[in-house]
């Protein structure tokens, strides 16, 4: 189908891969957990199947999102690479935060047999949703210092039917 819409390779994982990799060699050699963590995203980065999302990501309408779109929510691939541009047209003054801009985003999203082994204690999620989910780790484009940064910490979705499970559950109780 051909929906006259051009779309631009962002290279955005590519580039953010570069950056890793000098960030690692900038990093004190006794930093060895931080060395560790942005070398496995950077190779999980690398691994994954890349896709291009439009503007700030909005794919549909955010007022008008149904709990049929929610159903409907799972990865294409276990392993993915969501690539964004982010230019806020309407924006409101930001204040101080407008200095930590960032105009480019990745989402990197994986399914939890994609943990990587290094990363296995992650699992740990699905003793309370053994129906599974996805991980999602923000990796973003710093435009004032101009390097890639990875997310101190990122976020477990678990799956509808995981989740209805966990509310029944405590409505058990």
């Amino acid at each position: 189908m051909e929906t006259g819409e051009n779309f631009t390779a962002l290279n955005y994982s590519a580039h953010a891969i570069e950056s890793m990799k000098e960030v690692v060699q900038r990093l004190p050699p006794h930093f060895v957990q931080s060395i560790n963590a942005i070398r496995i995203v950077s190779d999980m980065l690398r691994r994954s199947v890349k896709f291009i999302l439009p503007n700030c990501a909005e794919l549909l309408d955010p007022l008008h999102v149904s709990q049929a779109h929610i159903d409907l929510l799972k990865l294409p691939f276990p392993l993915v690479a969501f690539e964004a541009p982010w230019q806020k047209t309407d924006a409101k003054d930001a204040g101080y935060l407008d200095h930590y801009k960032s105009t480019r985003r990745i989402a990197l999203c994986w399914e939890p047999g994609a943990t990587p082994p290094q990363l296995a204690h992650l699992n740990v999620i699905l003793d309370r949703f053994p129906q599974g989910g996805v991980f999602i780790l923000p990796i973003s484009w710093l435009d004032v210092i101009e390097t890639w940064n990875v997310g101190i910490g990122g976020l477990s979705f678990p799956t509808r039917t995981a989740w209805q499970q966990s509310i029944r559950l405590k409505s058990a109780l």
